[in-house]
């Protein structure tokens, strides 16, 4: 659990929590949410002594409840926020695909490697308590860019540190919030992934036609002399004759190997090479 005084442009980490409210600014008190549970008696203790109330208890239950989805609630004395963050899952970031790499499948165990645990904030006039996932890098992220912006040895043109609890608060949802457009790269990674599926399934589909269309064309002449020397007449060319046969067969075969030639040389025989 990491206690942080804000005031003015001073942001102070203290070592231990404090007996009473400081005269001026406010307090942040960002703890992960297993150490909340083990030590949620002190944190109970403290605000009973710094704001006079404490929390109630179903809302301990909904900071500890890893299952809750974002939702709001309130009392007379402080404001519950549960916001459920995104974020990419540890070791994700080679799953992200796009239309040069990639497959439908790792586009796939990226969906399954979101993270959405719910953080935790409980609103108070002047001090504000986060309860956060065990691998959560909001409350490290902003406690490490103030204590550098405060001993910054020119912190003009810096972002200012947050007046109010409130303040604070709403950086660090829109922090979590610039999470969604990774999902949103990844719907369309997916996307794409669908599409160059359907492409290749067309590319193949259409490989196979070309093929069989060929097939029928080369056939198609052959059919046809067969078809006229089986007609049923009694005078038709080399009907009677004994070379008969063999003529009509050879000239199928050099019509056939004809048309064989001609087509590979046009490249509708073969598989294609995009």
């Amino acid at each position: 659990m990491r206690i942080f005084h804000v005031r003015g442009e001073q942001f102070t980490e203290l070592d231990a929590v404090p007996d009473s409210l400081p005269a001026a600014g406010f307090l942040w008190v960002g703890s992960a949410r297993r150490e909340f549970e083990l030590r949620s008696a002190e944190v109970q203790a403290a605000l009973q002594r710094w704001t006079g109330g404490q929390l109630v208890d179903v809302h301990v239950a909904d900071l500890l409840n890893n299952q809750l989805p974002s939702h709001f609630d309130y009392t007379s004395w402080y404001d519950l926020l549960v916001f459920r963050r995104l974020a990419a899952g540890a070791g994700s970031q080679a799953l992200f695909v796009d239309e040069q790499h990639g497959t439908l499948a790792s586009a796939r165990r990226a969906l399954e490697a979101i993270d959405t645990s719910p953080v935790g904030f409980a609103l108070f006039d002047r001090v504000l308590v986060t309860v956060h996932p065990t691998d959560c890098a909001v409350r490290d992220f902003f406690a490490q860019r103030y204590l550098a912006l405060t001993t910054a040895a020119d912190s003009r043109g810096s972002t200012r540190l947050p007046g109010t609890p409130p303040d604070l608060m709403l950086r660090m949802v829109n922090h979590m919030i610039d999470s969604y457009p990774d999902l949103r790269r990844l719907e369309q990674s997916a996307e794409t992934a669908v599409q160059m599926h359907f492409s290749a399934l067309g590319h193949r589909t259409n490989d196979i036609m070309r093929t069989l269309t060929v097939l029928t064309a080369i056939f198609l002449p052959l059919n046809l002399i067969t078809g006229f020397f089986g007609m049923n007449f009694d005078f038709l060319p080399l009907i009677h004759s004994a070379d008969g046969f063999w003529i009509a067969l050879w000239s199928m075969v050099l019509v056939g190997a004809g048309l064989v030639a001609f087509f590979w040389r046009k490249r509708y025989l073969g598989r294609s090479h995009p």
